[in-house]
């Protein structure tokens, strides 16, 4: 073999291996770094999702306090007066504050006023027993002792729902407590919707418990046995699902949220890791073509 083909041959394996190492280089480091803001963004995005979701609790528990500390309810636990009854308990209450049940609890622990209304058909609905076999003496939700309250999920037959229980105080959160308003409201489509509709994300719930829900969430389920409360899993090269675990009032596992997400930041990396291969290997063959006619000319002059 000449001299000539020698030179052409180790320039070529030469620029070769250069390629494949910045091809491996690219891929593993680029687009590494790429999938992990992807990761990193995903999470982000099922946080603000949990979070829409506590603004929701929040948002009840505040108009349960609102109602709660006021001398008229106050003064209804105790004597179940017709006015309060007949002003304030009554079809657009629930409406207005978008409620489907409502319930006043004394002291004893008994049920001295519940009702139960349907936003969607606009109609008084029985509360169900589900819920008031939770509503006990020595339930959580009863601390009127303490002067406590306590907001979160709780999970029934019927579904989910969100629920705020408040001391009944003075209007100005003077005791002592004359027992516990309860609000609540079921964790419905209509909910999913508006979060949806704010954090821009499509929503799936699942009760944590269930067996008969789809495969993703059964291996979310898997996943957030411990201490993990989000998962994130790569379904396709288009798309990622993002799940969280959500605990009861009981801190329980109550529910899977699930979010469908397109993988654009992955796209885009891709996208930029074949571009810049692309660049790096077109600047490898026009220099390995110019080094070769500049050592064929140096060749060639030696040579004469």
């Amino acid at each position: 073999m000449s001299i000539w083909k020698k030179t052409v041959l180790i320039v070529s394996l030469t620029f070769l291996i250069l390629t494949i190492i910045l091809y491996f280089i690219a891929q593993n480091i680029m687009l590494g770094s790429f999938i992990e803001l992807e990761k990193q963004m995903a999470m982000d995005n099922i946080k603000r999702v949990r979070n829409a979701l506590h603004d929701n609790i929040e948002a009840l528990s505040a108009f349960t306090a609102d109602w709660a500390s006021w001398d008229d309810s106050y003064e209804y636990i105790n004597d179940l007066n017709k006015e309060y009854r007949e002003t304030n308990l009554v079809d657009t209450s629930f409406t207005v504050l978008k409620i489907n049940f409502l319930i006043f609890v004394n002291t004893d622990g008994q049920i001295v006023f519940k009702e139960g209304f349907d936003l969607q058909e606009e109609a008084a609905m029985p509360v169900p027993q589900s819920f008031l076999s939770h509503i006990k003496s020595d339930s959580v939700l009863l601390r009127h002792e303490r002067e406590e309250f306590l907001d979160g999920l709780l999970y029934l037959p019927e579904g989910p729902m969100i629920i705020s229980a408040h001391p009944l105080l003075t209007s100005e959160d003077r005791g002592p407590s004359r027992g516990t308003l309860i609000m609540a409201r079921f964790l419905d489509s209509a909910v999913l919707d508006r979060l949806a509709e704010r954090t821009r994300l499509p929503l799936t719930v699942h009760p944590f418990e269930s067996n008969e829900i789809p495969d993703g969430f059964l291996d979310a389920k898997r996943h957030l046995t411990g201490e993990a409360r989000i998962y994130i899993n790569t379904r396709s090269k288009k798309t990622l699902v993002g799940y969280a675990l959500l605990e009861d009032i009981f801190d329980r596992p109550a529910l899977l949220l699930g979010s469908e997400m397109e993988r654009d930041i992955y796209l885009q990396g891709r996208n930029s890791v074949t571009y810049f291969i692309l660049s790096v290997v077109i600047v490898i063959f026009v220099s390995g073509v110019l080094m070769l006619f500049y050592l064929n000319w140096l060749y060639r002059t030696y040579k004469n």
